[in-house]
């Protein structure tokens, strides 16, 4: 059996009777092309005894990074490290972001200061989500073992309190919660709801308590990555009943009136801009932009090319947009543009 751990590949004897190991892993490869977050490598084994792989490192190493329309890039002043989903605060002064480690955490880049402070100490932490105009955060967290929500304030005056009393999340019945969007008015959070009786499903809470969460789009396909327009009249996210996941809006807070498929050929990530008037979305590593109209109702355009970049898919939103809408912000590969190694193979590897 093979395996990749830390950027080399492993074998270990595997009995298929016992369905047990034997005997201590064996390192093969030192430098394989992986992926850390989606915990994959870059090789193949035959049945006759060959082994191909790709030389390289992990494309999970990042550094986020300005992008405008016309490719010119402008990282930040980060280390490189494996990133994950991030956002932007509302008034584009602040990053809030997932670092991937032994346990993930929280940190909060100041555009403003040069600062990156961590805001999460304990357990592993997930999805940040902005509220209270950049005062506070929502995220999900494993400390307390199960993954439920939680929310802190970046001022430090309180420690992180679970988003959801024993009682609404026993309602929910979640194998993970993990918050998606805040409403314009800031009074509403989206999150997602995992069960094995459904699929992932899109559920509401009032963030002042003042009602249980209840469920808001709920079927057996998916629907992940809500977020509002700015004027919160309408609702974009991600359903793969297709068979694959397409970009879809609905009108808000009457989810059921209608109905609008924005993407053509698959898309993910889909982002509002600032300014009312325009979306985006990626599909690979292509973003798009769709046009539109929404007085007296939504009516949008064809989406129409805006770049083709390198950018890493993250376990949540992959990018997030400037204030005027001219520069994207991604985790972009340490790696990305370099020359792409020639595969190697080895015979009679075992």
């Amino acid at each position: 059996m093979t395996f990749v751990r830390g950027g080399s590949l492993y074998a270990v004897d595997f009995d298929l009777d016992s369905l047990q190991t034997s005997g201590a892993p064996v390192r093969v490869i030192d430098r394989l092309t992986t992926d850390s977050i989606w915990s994959f490598g870059s090789y193949a084994v035959s049945h006759d005894g060959a082994l191909v792989y790709l030389p390289g490192d992990d494309w999970a190493r990042t550094r986020p990074t300005w992008i405008d329309r016309e490719g010119r890039l402008e990282p930040l002043d980060l280390p490189d490290q494996v990133y994950n989903t991030f956002q932007l605060s509302g008034d584009r002064t602040k990053l809030a972001i997932q670092v991937t480690g032994a346990k993930d955490q929280v940190h909060v880049y100041d555009f403003r200061r040069g600062t990156f402070d961590r805001l999460t100490l304990q357990g592993g932490n997930f999805f940040p989500v902005w509220v209270d105009a950049g005062e506070r955060i929502v995220f999900c967290s494993n400390r307390d073992g199960a993954l439920r929500m939680y929310s802190r304030r970046l001022d430090g005056t309180e420690q992180a309190e679970p988003l959801l009393t024993d009682e609404q999340e026993a309602l929910a019945r979640s194998l993970f919660s993990c918050p998606m969007a805040v409403s314009p008015d800031g009074e509403l959070l989206l999150f997602l709801r995992l069960t094995t009786e459904t699929a992932i499903d899109i559920w509401s809470v009032p963030l002042d308590g003042s009602a249980d969460p209840k469920p808001l789009m709920s079927a057996k396909e998916n629907e992940i990555l809500p977020s509002f327009s700015p004027d919160g009249r309408w609702l974009l996210y991600e359903s793969d009943k297709t068979g694959r996941y397409e970009i879809y809006v609905r009108p808000f807070p009457d989810i059921e009136r209608r109905e609008w498929r924005i993407s053509s050929g698959g898309g993910d990530d889909a982002r509002w801009a600032a300014v009312p008037g325009e979306l985006f979305y990626r599909d690979g590593p292509r973003i798009y932009s769709v046009k539109y109209t929404s007085d007296p109702g939504f009516d949008p355009a064809p989406p129409e090319l805006v770049l083709t970049t390198y950018f890493h898919n993250s376990a949540g939103l992959s990018f997030d947009v400037s204030a005027d809408g001219t520069r994207f912000l991604v985790n972009r590969p340490v790696v990305a543009g370099q020359p792409v190694p020639p595969l190697h193979a080895i015979r009679n590897w075992t």
